[in-house]
C-alpha cells in the first residue's frame, strides 16, 4: 500500500492541496468579504492535508505548525459557525466574559450618560 501511495505521487499532490487550499483560505481571510469565514474551514483542511503531508515526510516543525493550525481553524469555525454567533450581536460574549450591554453601561456611567 505505502509503494502504491509512493507510485502514485499521493503524498506530493497532498501537500500540494493543502497548500493551495492555504492559499485560498488566508486570502478569504484576508479580503474580510462576506464569504470570509469559509477561510476558515479551507485552513482547516489545508493543514490536515500539510499534517498528513508533514509527518511522511518527517519533517516535525511543519507538523508542529499545521497542528495547531487545526486548533486555530477549528477555534475559528466555531466563532463563526458555533452557537455564540446565532446571538444577536449585543449578547454576544466578548473575551473578557462580560456581555456587552455591560460594558457599555459601563461607558455610560462613565461619561455621566
Amino acid at each position: 500500500m505505502i509503494e502504491l501511495f509512493e507510485a502514485l505521487g499521493a503524498i506530493d499532490l497532498l501537500g500540494w492541496v493543502g497548500s493551495v487550499l492555504a492559499i485560498i483560505g488566508t486570502l478569504l481571510l484576508a479580503l474580510n468579504c462576506d464569504y470570509s469565514r469559509y477561510g476558515f474551514a479551507s485552513n482547516l483542511l489545508a493543514s490536515a492535508c500539510l499534517v498528513g503531508y508533514a509527518a511522511w515526510n518527517n519533517t516535525p516543525p511543519i507538523l508542529m505548525l499545521n497542528g495547531v493550525m487545526v486548533v486555530v481553524s477549528i477555534v475559528g469555525l466555531l466563532r463563526w459557525f458555533g452557537p455564540q454567533r446565532r446571538l444577536k450581536r449585543w449578547q454576544r460574549i466578548d473575551f473578557s466574559g462580560r456581555r456587552f450591554e455591560q460594558m457599555l453601561a459601563n461607558a455610560r456611567a462613565r461619561q455621566g450618560l
